[in-house]
Protein backbone atom coordinates (compact mmCIF):
# COMPACT_ATOMS: atom_id res chain seq x y z
CA UNK A 1 0.00 0.00 0.00
CA UNK A 2 1.63 3.44 -0.62
CA UNK A 3 2.07 5.92 1.85
CA UNK A 4 0.53 9.59 1.96
CA UNK A 5 3.91 10.69 1.35
CA UNK A 6 4.30 8.95 -1.63
CA UNK A 7 1.17 10.63 -2.68
CA UNK A 8 2.05 13.50 -1.88
CA UNK A 9 5.34 12.75 -4.17
CA UNK A 10 3.12 11.93 -6.84
CA UNK A 11 1.01 14.68 -6.57
CA UNK A 12 4.21 17.20 -7.09
CA UNK A 13 2.99 19.04 -3.78
CA UNK A 14 4.57 19.73 -0.20
CA UNK A 15 2.50 20.31 2.98
CA UNK A 16 3.92 24.15 2.83
CA UNK A 17 2.33 24.98 -0.49
CA UNK A 18 1.61 28.59 0.11
CA UNK A 19 -1.08 29.09 -2.96
CA UNK A 20 -3.69 27.33 -4.35
CA UNK A 21 -3.37 23.72 -5.20
CA UNK A 22 -4.87 21.79 -7.83
CA UNK A 23 -3.74 18.52 -7.40
CA UNK A 24 -3.52 15.78 -9.74
CA UNK A 25 -6.34 12.77 -9.92
CA UNK A 26 -5.94 9.58 -9.33
CA UNK A 27 -6.74 8.37 -12.87
CA UNK A 28 -3.64 10.23 -13.84
CA UNK A 29 -1.47 9.26 -10.87
CA UNK A 30 -2.61 4.89 -11.80
CA UNK A 31 -2.03 6.42 -15.63
CA UNK A 32 -5.61 5.14 -16.59
CA UNK A 33 -5.37 8.40 -18.11
CA UNK A 34 -4.28 8.91 -20.93
CA UNK A 35 -3.31 5.19 -21.29
CA UNK A 36 -7.21 4.52 -21.44
CA UNK A 37 -8.54 7.70 -22.58
CA UNK A 38 -10.06 5.96 -25.68
CA UNK A 39 -11.66 3.11 -23.55
CA UNK A 40 -13.12 5.56 -21.43
CA UNK A 41 -14.88 7.61 -24.07
CA UNK A 42 -16.53 4.63 -25.30
CA UNK A 43 -18.43 3.59 -22.60
CA UNK A 44 -18.68 7.01 -20.43
CA UNK A 45 -19.19 9.71 -23.07
CA UNK A 46 -16.15 10.95 -22.67
CA UNK A 47 -14.60 13.54 -20.06
CA UNK A 48 -17.91 15.24 -19.47
CA UNK A 49 -19.84 12.11 -17.79
CA UNK A 50 -20.82 12.18 -14.77
CA UNK A 51 -17.94 10.49 -13.24
CA UNK A 52 -15.65 13.16 -13.81
CA UNK A 53 -18.44 15.81 -12.54
CA UNK A 54 -18.47 16.22 -8.79
CA UNK A 55 -21.88 14.82 -6.94
CA UNK A 56 -21.60 17.59 -4.57
CA UNK A 57 -19.19 20.40 -3.63
CA UNK A 58 -18.40 21.30 0.08
CA UNK A 59 -17.16 24.99 0.15
CA UNK A 60 -15.07 26.22 3.65
CA UNK A 61 -15.21 30.10 3.65
CA UNK A 62 -12.78 31.50 5.93
CA UNK A 63 -13.24 35.13 7.59
CA UNK A 64 -9.79 36.17 8.47
CA UNK A 65 -10.94 38.86 10.56
CA UNK A 66 -12.91 36.56 13.38
CA UNK A 67 -11.12 35.57 16.27
CA UNK A 68 -11.62 31.88 16.45
CA UNK A 69 -10.32 29.87 19.21
CA UNK A 70 -8.26 26.88 18.74
CA UNK A 71 -11.19 24.63 19.92
CA UNK A 72 -13.33 26.29 17.38
CA UNK A 73 -10.88 26.31 14.44
CA UNK A 74 -10.45 22.31 15.50
CA UNK A 75 -14.74 21.80 15.52
CA UNK A 76 -14.66 23.41 12.23
CA UNK A 77 -11.99 21.11 10.72
CA UNK A 78 -13.94 17.89 12.15
CA UNK A 79 -16.88 19.24 10.48
CA UNK A 80 -15.26 19.69 7.35
CA UNK A 81 -13.73 15.84 7.33
CA UNK A 82 -17.06 13.83 7.47
CA UNK A 83 -18.13 16.32 4.98
CA UNK A 84 -15.52 14.11 2.02
CA UNK A 85 -17.06 11.49 0.34
CA UNK A 86 -16.03 9.46 -2.80
CA UNK A 87 -17.52 11.49 -5.56
CA UNK A 88 -17.45 14.95 -3.86
CA UNK A 89 -15.16 18.17 -4.59
CA UNK A 90 -13.98 20.38 -1.95
CA UNK A 91 -12.82 23.90 -2.26
CA UNK A 92 -11.25 26.12 0.59
CA UNK A 93 -10.97 30.17 0.65
CA UNK A 94 -10.40 32.81 3.28
CA UNK A 95 -11.20 36.52 2.73
CA UNK A 96 -10.65 39.24 4.89
CA UNK A 97 -10.66 42.76 3.34
CA UNK A 98 -8.63 44.72 0.51
CA UNK A 99 -5.58 46.34 2.36
CA UNK A 100 -2.72 45.36 4.35
CA UNK A 101 -2.09 44.96 7.87
CA UNK A 102 1.08 45.50 9.52
CA UNK A 103 2.78 45.63 6.29
CA UNK A 104 0.75 41.75 5.07
CA UNK A 105 -1.71 42.00 2.38
CA UNK A 106 -5.14 40.77 3.11
CA UNK A 107 -7.34 40.19 0.33
CA UNK A 108 -9.63 36.99 -1.02
CA UNK A 109 -7.61 34.38 -1.39
CA UNK A 110 -8.36 30.71 -2.89
CA UNK A 111 -6.55 28.22 -1.13
CA UNK A 112 -7.38 24.61 -1.99
CA UNK A 113 -9.51 23.02 -4.42
CA UNK A 114 -9.72 19.11 -5.17
CA UNK A 115 -12.66 16.62 -6.23
CA UNK A 116 -12.47 12.79 -4.52
CA UNK A 117 -12.42 10.47 -7.43
CA UNK A 118 -14.95 7.47 -7.50
CA UNK A 119 -14.28 3.85 -6.97
CA UNK A 120 -14.47 1.64 -10.76
CA UNK A 121 -16.69 -1.13 -9.60
CA UNK A 122 -16.20 -4.58 -10.97
CA UNK A 123 -20.30 -4.96 -11.14
CA UNK A 124 -21.14 -1.45 -11.63
CA UNK A 125 -18.50 -0.27 -14.08
CA UNK A 126 -18.45 -4.01 -15.68
CA UNK A 127 -17.55 -2.52 -18.96
CA UNK A 128 -15.13 -0.20 -18.29
CA UNK A 129 -13.18 -2.38 -15.62
CA UNK A 130 -12.86 -5.11 -18.18
CA UNK A 131 -10.92 -2.80 -20.75
CA UNK A 132 -8.42 -1.60 -17.81
CA UNK A 133 -5.26 -3.51 -16.80
CA UNK A 134 -5.47 -5.30 -13.81
CA UNK A 135 -2.23 -3.74 -12.37
CA UNK A 136 -3.41 -0.48 -13.52
CA UNK A 137 -6.57 -1.31 -11.73
CA UNK A 138 -4.30 -2.14 -8.13
CA UNK A 139 -2.44 1.44 -8.76
CA UNK A 140 -5.99 3.13 -8.97
CA UNK A 141 -7.45 1.36 -6.01
CA UNK A 142 -4.14 2.08 -3.76
CA UNK A 143 -4.28 5.67 -4.73
CA UNK A 144 -8.04 6.03 -4.03
CA UNK A 145 -6.69 4.48 -0.07
CA UNK A 146 -4.76 7.21 0.06
CA UNK A 147 -6.46 10.02 -1.69
CA UNK A 148 -9.09 10.99 1.68
CA UNK A 149 -6.16 11.35 3.56
CA UNK A 150 -4.17 13.73 2.20
CA UNK A 151 -6.81 16.25 1.52
CA UNK A 152 -7.99 16.04 5.25
CA UNK A 153 -4.05 16.73 5.85
CA UNK A 154 -4.55 19.82 3.58
CA UNK A 155 -7.77 20.90 4.71
CA UNK A 156 -5.91 21.06 8.25
CA UNK A 157 -2.84 23.07 6.60
CA UNK A 158 -4.70 25.46 5.56
CA UNK A 159 -6.66 26.10 8.15
CA UNK A 160 -3.95 26.36 10.43
CA UNK A 161 -2.68 29.04 8.55
CA UNK A 162 -5.80 31.17 8.18
CA UNK A 163 -5.64 30.68 12.03
CA UNK A 164 -1.99 31.56 12.44
CA UNK A 165 -2.39 34.54 10.50
CA UNK A 166 -5.37 36.12 12.22
CA UNK A 167 -4.14 39.57 13.70
CA UNK A 168 -6.09 41.81 16.33
CA UNK A 169 -4.85 44.90 14.64
CA UNK A 170 -7.29 44.13 11.45
CA UNK A 171 -10.17 47.05 12.18
CA UNK A 172 -11.71 45.96 8.69
CA UNK A 173 -14.16 43.43 7.35
CA UNK A 174 -15.33 43.26 3.83
CA UNK A 175 -17.89 40.07 4.30
CA UNK A 176 -20.26 41.83 1.43
CA UNK A 177 -18.05 42.07 -1.18
CA UNK A 178 -15.75 38.96 -0.42
CA UNK A 179 -18.90 36.64 -0.94
CA UNK A 180 -20.08 38.59 -4.11
CA UNK A 181 -17.01 37.17 -5.57
CA UNK A 182 -17.08 34.17 -3.65
CA UNK A 183 -20.52 33.43 -4.86
CA UNK A 184 -19.02 33.77 -8.78
CA UNK A 185 -16.68 30.54 -7.73
CA UNK A 186 -19.54 28.80 -6.19
CA UNK A 187 -22.16 29.69 -9.40
CA UNK A 188 -19.92 27.86 -11.49
CA UNK A 189 -19.78 24.34 -9.81
CA UNK A 190 -20.36 21.44 -12.03
CA UNK A 191 -22.05 19.91 -8.68
CA UNK A 192 -25.56 19.31 -8.25
CA UNK A 193 -25.62 19.81 -4.70
CA UNK A 194 -23.48 23.25 -3.11
CA UNK A 195 -22.82 23.41 0.56
CA UNK A 196 -21.35 26.10 2.20
CA UNK A 197 -19.28 26.41 5.59
CA UNK A 198 -18.61 29.91 6.13
CA UNK A 199 -16.43 30.54 9.11
CA UNK A 200 -17.18 34.40 10.03
CA UNK A 201 -18.38 36.69 12.73
CA UNK A 202 -21.11 37.97 9.92
CA UNK A 203 -20.16 41.59 11.23
CA UNK A 204 -19.34 43.46 8.66
CA UNK A 205 -17.34 46.49 8.87
CA UNK A 206 -16.48 48.33 5.55
CA UNK A 207 -17.00 51.29 3.39
CA UNK A 208 -20.52 49.84 2.56
CA UNK A 209 -21.65 49.64 5.76
CA UNK A 210 -20.37 48.75 9.77
CA UNK A 211 -22.25 46.46 12.55
CA UNK A 212 -20.33 47.78 14.87
CA UNK A 213 -20.80 50.77 17.47
CA UNK A 214 -18.30 52.11 19.85
CA UNK A 215 -16.04 48.68 18.89
CA UNK A 216 -19.15 46.45 19.82
CA UNK A 217 -21.32 44.55 17.54
CA UNK A 218 -24.82 46.91 17.43
CA UNK A 219 -28.59 45.72 16.59
CA UNK A 220 -28.74 46.41 12.98
CA UNK A 221 -31.51 47.51 11.03
CA UNK A 222 -32.15 44.56 8.78
CA UNK A 223 -34.93 45.94 6.59
CA UNK A 224 -32.41 49.22 5.84
CA UNK A 225 -29.29 47.49 6.34
CA UNK A 226 -30.48 45.05 2.98
CA UNK A 227 -31.33 47.94 1.43
CA UNK A 228 -28.06 49.71 1.54
CA UNK A 229 -26.38 46.46 0.35
CA UNK A 230 -28.99 46.11 -2.48
CA UNK A 231 -28.35 49.50 -3.62
CA UNK A 232 -24.55 49.28 -3.62
CA UNK A 233 -24.72 46.34 -5.43
CA UNK A 234 -23.60 43.76 -2.91
CA UNK A 235 -25.56 41.09 -4.03
CA UNK A 236 -24.05 37.35 -5.16
CA UNK A 237 -25.36 34.66 -6.80
CA UNK A 238 -24.48 31.01 -5.00
CA UNK A 239 -26.30 28.85 -7.78
CA UNK A 240 -28.69 27.79 -5.05
CA UNK A 241 -26.13 26.72 -2.70
CA UNK A 242 -26.97 25.71 0.68
CA UNK A 243 -25.31 27.84 3.78
CA UNK A 244 -24.23 26.92 7.20
CA UNK A 245 -22.51 29.96 9.63
CA UNK A 246 -19.86 29.44 12.01
CA UNK A 247 -19.07 32.03 14.33
CA UNK A 248 -21.75 34.89 14.59
CA UNK A 249 -21.47 37.59 16.43
CA UNK A 250 -17.92 36.68 18.16
CA UNK A 251 -15.41 39.18 18.81
CA UNK A 252 -11.97 39.03 20.48
CA UNK A 253 -12.63 39.66 24.32
CA UNK A 254 -15.18 36.45 23.91
CA UNK A 255 -12.59 33.79 22.63
CA UNK A 256 -9.84 35.09 25.36
CA UNK A 257 -12.77 33.98 28.50
CA UNK A 258 -12.10 31.37 30.59
CA UNK A 259 -15.27 29.70 29.14
CA UNK A 260 -14.66 30.55 25.65
CA UNK A 261 -17.14 32.71 23.08
CA UNK A 262 -19.88 34.19 24.45
CA UNK A 263 -22.83 35.19 21.89
CA UNK A 264 -24.04 38.46 21.33
CA UNK A 265 -27.39 39.71 23.39
CA UNK A 266 -30.57 37.89 21.31
CA UNK A 267 -31.57 41.12 20.22
CA UNK A 268 -28.43 41.63 18.49
CA UNK A 269 -28.22 38.11 16.71
CA UNK A 270 -31.85 38.07 16.39
CA UNK A 271 -31.25 41.04 13.78
CA UNK A 272 -28.14 40.40 12.19
CA UNK A 273 -29.66 36.50 11.25
CA UNK A 274 -32.86 38.28 9.79
CA UNK A 275 -30.34 40.76 7.60
CA UNK A 276 -28.23 37.57 6.43
CA UNK A 277 -31.27 35.37 5.55
CA UNK A 278 -32.58 37.76 3.48
CA UNK A 279 -29.32 38.69 1.91
CA UNK A 280 -28.61 34.71 1.03
CA UNK A 281 -32.37 34.30 -0.38
CA UNK A 282 -31.75 37.24 -2.89
CA UNK A 283 -28.52 36.00 -3.82
CA UNK A 284 -30.15 32.42 -4.59
CA UNK A 285 -28.80 30.63 -1.36
CA UNK A 286 -30.51 29.31 1.58
CA UNK A 287 -29.18 29.86 5.10
CA UNK A 288 -29.72 26.74 7.24
CA UNK A 289 -27.89 27.52 10.06
CA UNK A 290 -26.76 30.20 12.06
CA UNK A 291 -23.78 29.40 14.42
CA UNK A 292 -23.54 31.89 17.05
CA UNK A 293 -20.92 30.40 17.71
CA UNK A 294 -21.70 26.83 16.91
CA UNK A 295 -24.44 25.62 14.59
CA UNK A 296 -26.97 23.27 15.87
CA UNK A 297 -27.51 21.82 12.35
CA UNK A 298 -24.31 20.96 10.42
CA UNK A 299 -24.48 19.46 6.81
CA UNK A 300 -24.93 15.64 6.26
CA UNK A 301 -22.08 14.06 5.11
Amino acid sequence: MKTLKYLLAALGLGLASPSISIASDCYHIAKILPNYEKQFESVSAGHDSDRFKPKREFFWILDETTPFSREMFKDMYELSKKQLAPGDAIYIASFSYNGKDNGVSRFLKPLFEYKLDLPIDEKKDAKLSTLIGHEDLRKYDQCLANQKGYVEKKIGLYAKGVMDGYSPTISKSEILYSLKEISVRVNQSKAKERVILLSSDMLENSAVTSFYKNNIPKKINPQSEWANADVKSMIGDFGGAKVYVYGAGIVGSDVNTKDGAISRDPQTIMALQAFWTQYFKASNATLIAFGHPTPTITPAP
